[in-house]
C-alpha cells in the first residue's frame, strides 16, 4: 500500500470539514480572523515503508505573517500559530503512531480519525475566541523554553489583531525587555499600536 492510499479516509474527513491542503498541512478559514491548522508531521523513517507520524493542531490569526515578517501569504503552518497542540493535549497517552506500509495500519488510521472527529474538531468549535484559546496555553512552561519570546510575540500580536491593545502592549513589552532576536519585531508592532 502506498502512503497516499493509507490516508485517503483522513483526507476525506478534512475535506468534508472544509480544510484545504498544501503539502502535509491543512488549513480551514473559520472567519475573517481565525484559521485552523492541522499538520501531519512525519518523524524518523526506519525505511521507505516504515515511518512514524503525529498530528499537530494549531490556530492561526490572519495577518500575523504580514505583521511579523511582511509575508502576504496567509496559508499557515504550525510555527505560525499562536495556539499549538499535539495528541496528548486532547487526552491521548501517546503523540506518535508507527506505520508500516507492508502490514495493516487500520487501527492507527481509526485512532487518528477518532481524534479528529471526537476531540480536535469539538475543541476547536467550542473555543472560537482569543481569550478562550489563550487560557489553554502553558505560558508558565514557556519561561523555561528557548522559544519563550517568539511564542509570547505571537500572543502579543494576537491581542493586537483582536483589538485588546492594553494586553498587546503588556505582552509585547515582555518580549521587548527580553533582549532577544525578537526584540525588533516586538518594537515594530508596538510602534504600530502608537500610531
Amino acid at each position: 500500500m502506498k502512503r497516499k492510499e493509507l490516508f485517503l479516509n483522513i483526507e476525506g474527513i478534512l475535506k468534508a470539514n472544509m480544510f484545504k491542503k498544501k503539502g502535509e498541512v491543512w488549513n480551514r478559514t473559520t472567519n475573517e480572523i481565525y484559521k485552523w491548522v492541522i499538520d501531519f508531521q512525519k518523524g524518523k523513517s526506519a525505511s521507505k515503508d516504515k515511518f512514524d507520524m503525529t498530528v499537530n493542531v494549531g490556530v492561526y490569526m490572519s495577518g500575523t505573517k504580514k505583521l511579523l515578517f511582511n509575508i502576504e501569504s496567509d496559508f499557515a503552518i504550525g510555527p505560525d500559530c499562536f495556539f499549538r497542540a499535539r495528541p496528548r493535549f486532547f487526552g491521548l497517552s501517546h503523540e506518535w503512531w508507527d506505520f508500516d506500509l507492508n502490514i495493516d495500519n487500520s487501527s492507527q488510521i481509526t485512532e487518528i480519525e477518532s481524534l479528529l472527529n471526537e476531540k480536535i474538531f469539538p475543541f476547536l468549535n467550542n473555543n472560537k475566541n482569543y481569550d478562550s484559546l489563550i487560557s489553554f496555553l502553558p505560558i508558565e512552561k514557556w519561561e523555561k523554553n528557548s522559544n519563550f519570546h517568539s511564542e509570547l510575540l505571537r500572543v502579543g500580536v494576537g491581542y493586537y489583531i483582536v483589538g485588546n491593545i492594553d494586553r498587546a502592549r503588556a505582552t509585547l513589552q515582555i518580549v521587548l525587555d527580553g533582549g532577544t532576536i525578537w526584540t525588533k519585531k516586538a518594537q515594530d508592532v508596538l510602534n504600530l499600536i502608537k500610531h
